[in-house]
């Protein structure tokens, strides 16, 4: 249990981050969907959720992944992108900030309280799968590289019944309080080898700074741009006002450090719209640019810890 007055507020996007999108007068200004203004709020109010990272708060109300791990990840990431912006374009900056970029994508709360159920949905037909498969080679065509041949021999020498049966135990750790699975999470922050298999997909692409006249890009609350199922197409992430970084395919074998290159005319604007339609509630930056975009959020809701409602 956690003691004192822990932290309840936790943000899913940093406030270091956030705070990189000041306006010309020194000032925060976001949009905010709910209310459809644009004014000045402080970081603290804004890209959070309450008890988001808390394990069991109505129990043992455990919030060392916020005020311990996710620290330590959000101090580590806040210092490799300041010295990137600073000119830090080696393979040294780039890996930090792959370890950065591959938590940020995990904590996103839809991510997080989506994952029960797409993991069980998952398991489900992993097991259809490798018992119908030929082989190893035949069940890739399926799973490609989610699954290794250590773990697909593993499920095969358990035999059908004893997979099934293992299978279900994990399933049932899934149906947890409030819908969300707390320990995938906790593992990835924690373990080094679910973020690092994510790393390693994202050290694969090509990494490229582009830079623009300060106050030209905003910062949603997806933080991170990228097509679900599709990391491998690239990703797109504004910085701060004026940069931001842009992973994308490699035409072989992707360049040592990071490329760097002024904005193309229409990039800002473009980076822009789709930072504030995939947004969900809010998006920083200059006034003047939150002005031209404010129109693009879509308005879905932020997630609920509150379990789904059953039809009746």
């Amino acid at each position: 249990m956690t003691v004192g007055n822990p932290p309840r507020e936790h943000h899913f996007v940093t406030q270091s981050w956030i705070k990189r999108f000041v306006d010309a007068d020194g000032q925060l200004y976001s949009y905010d969907h709910d209310s459809g203004e644009v004014k000045f709020r402080s970081s603290k109010k804004i890209m959070n959720i309450r008890d988001l990272y808390t394990q069991d708060p109505g129990g043992a109300d455990d919030t060392t992944i916020e005020t311990r791990d996710l620290q330590k990840v959000d101090d580590d990431g806040a210092k490799v992108m300041s010295a990137l912006l600073a000119g830090d374009l080696s393979d040294a900056a780039k890996a930090r900030l792959a370890e950065f970029l591959s938590v940020q994508i995990m904590r996103d709360p839809q991510r997080l309280f989506d994952y029960s159920r797409g993991a069980q949905r998952f398991l489900s037909r992993l097991f259809v799968e490798a018992f119908t498969a030929a082989d190893f080679a035949d069940f890739q065509t399926y799973f490609g590289e989610l699954v290794s041949e250590d773990e697909y021999d593993h499920l095969m020498g358990l035999g059908p019944k004893q997979a099934a049966l293992e299978i279900a135990r994990i399933q049932l750790r899934l149906e947890v309080d409030n819908w969300m699975a707390e320990l995938p999470f906790t593992d990835l922050i924690r373990e080094p080898e679910g973020r690092e298999k994510l790393r390693d997909v994202l050290l694969t692409l090509e990494w490229t700074l582009i830079t623009a006249t300060p106050y030209s890009f905003v910062l949603g609350d997806q933080g991170i741009l990228f097509d679900p199922g599709q990391l491998r197409r690239g990703l797109r992430a504004p910085l701060d006002s004026s940069t931001a970084l842009i992973l994308s395919p490699p035409g072989n074998a992707p360049s040592s450090g990071i490329g760097k290159r002024a904005a193309r005319p229409y990039e800002p604007s473009a980076m822009n719209y789709e930072s504030a339609a995939r947004s969900r509630r809010w998006v920083v930056g200059a006034k003047s640019a939150l002005d031209v975009v404010k129109s693009q959020v879509n308005g879905e809701p932020l997630p609920s810890r509150e379990p789904p409602a059953i039809p009746s």
